[in-house]
């Protein structure tokens, strides 16, 4: 091979050889880390995916919670038998109907708290006529007694109490209590005791 020769071959090859640094740098390298990032996205991603069994936990534990809020919903419920046809009032609708009838008779609610605990009725206390738990015996009526507190004008407790003792109304009064609210001042404060 003469020097023309290889002078002519390197020219040839120098710049071709120049082109696939460049290349290699410049395009193949970043195009490489992105390849294996999406290589790393997507076994994280299969690393990350519920399994079967998995997933069968989940449906148990979604089960058991739907149990749970159906217990809880059921709790709620007071069973009673008036003149024995059983009637269910849910505590919430029995709140909110407490609450339209103090508000008809412009009776102003100061505050409204949990007496005792939920649970079975108290030893001794017998629900009057028409308020009879659906069960016979009265100690099975589960319910919790609420005091609230209110302000108003005699006339309009004696109204509110004689209206809350009506058939739809399914609680059971224990006791009511009245004072002044302040030294000299006209305003009744009203707490009455319910078992609901």
């Amino acid at each position: 091979m003469s020097l023309n020769q290889r002078q002519t071959i390197l020219k040839l090859l120098l710049p071709a050889l120049a082109l696939g640094i460049v290349y290699v740098y410049l395009l193949a390298r970043p195009l490489n880390q992105k390849i294996q990032e999406l290589k790393d996205a997507v076994a994280a991603a299969e690393k990350a995916a519920p399994k079967p069994l998995a997933e069968a936990q989940l449906l148990s534990k979604l089960k058991q919670t739907k149990q749970e809020v159906e217990r809880l919903k059921a709790s709620r419920k007071i069973v009673i038998d008036p003149a024995k046809g059983a009637v269910e009032v849910d505590r919430a609708e029995y709140g909110k109907r407490l609450t339209a009838a103090l508000d008809k008779y412009q009776l102003h609610l100061i505050a409204e708290t949990a007496e005792s605990a939920p649970g079975p009725l108290p030893p001794g206390l017998a629900p009057p006529a028409g308020k009879t738990p659906a069960a016979t015996d009265p100690a099975r009526l589960e319910g919790g007694a609420r005091s609230i507190r209110f302000t108003g004008r005699y006339r309009d407790v004696l109204s509110a109490l004689k209206e809350l003792d009506g058939p739809e109304h399914h609680a059971l009064p224990l006791r009511i209590s009245m004072n002044r609210a302040e030294e000299g001042s006209k305003a009744l404060v009203w707490t009455l005791v319910i078992w609901l």
